[in-house]
């Protein structure tokens, strides 16, 4: 476990596999098989953990113990990162509850009112608005995966470019640029 998190270390900070094993002496292949052991063990895990999170955060919510802008931006990331669409519209509802605060969440919850939006739409199976979803391929030979932006809305009554910009979401240039340069990395 120290192996892998040190590993993760390395490669944030811009080191390739080859030197993060050479570094930490071990393997990259016996790192990779031990990581996706634990990815196995470690999402079973997060499931529950985030099952825990989301009732607190009910319980919190129906009591009526959220009482900042930032409370309410906090607990929509939560359900951001829930299970089905209405945790995402519950998400959805919570950022938009935090942008009529006046303080630091009310900022950060710009972007999420437009991330939670495009997710339920994403699970419902509808094209998304803003294009903060991505989908991803399956791991390459260096464990990278491409990304491209999930199935976008192009009727004449979708989002534009400065609407996004009102909620600190990437231009779609801007958002595309960004996955091209990720990309890179599973192409190798």
């Amino acid at each position: 476990m120290r192996k892998r998190l040190l590993a993760i270390k390395y490669l944030y900070e811009g080191k390739n596999r080859t030197e993060v094993s050479a570094i930490i002496g071990c393997n990259y292949k016996k790192l990779l098989i031990e990581k996706q052991v634990i990815d196995r063990q470690d999402a079973l895990k997060l499931n529950e953990r985030d099952a825990q999170r989301r009732k607190r955060v009910l319980e919190r919510y129906h009591g009526n113990a959220l009482k900042t802008g930032l409370d309410f931006y906090h607990a929509a990331m939560i359900f951001q990162h829930g299970d089905d669409p209405g945790d995402y519209l519950l998400a959805h509802d919570l950022a938009i509850a935090a942008l009529t605060f006046k303080d630091k969440g009310a900022e950060e919850a710009k972007w999420l009112i437009a991330a939670t939006q495009d997710r339920f739409l994403m699970h419902l199976g509808r094209p998304q608005r803003f294009g903060t979803q991505q989908i991803t391929t399956k791991p390459n030979a260096n464990n990278f995966r491409c990304a491209s932006i999930y199935n976008l809305d192009n009727s004449p009554a979708s989002v534009t470019d400065e609407h996004r910009q009102i909620l600190n979401v990437p231009t779609l240039k801007q958002a595309q640029e960004k996955l091209e340069e990720w990309n890179k990395k599973c192409k190798d």
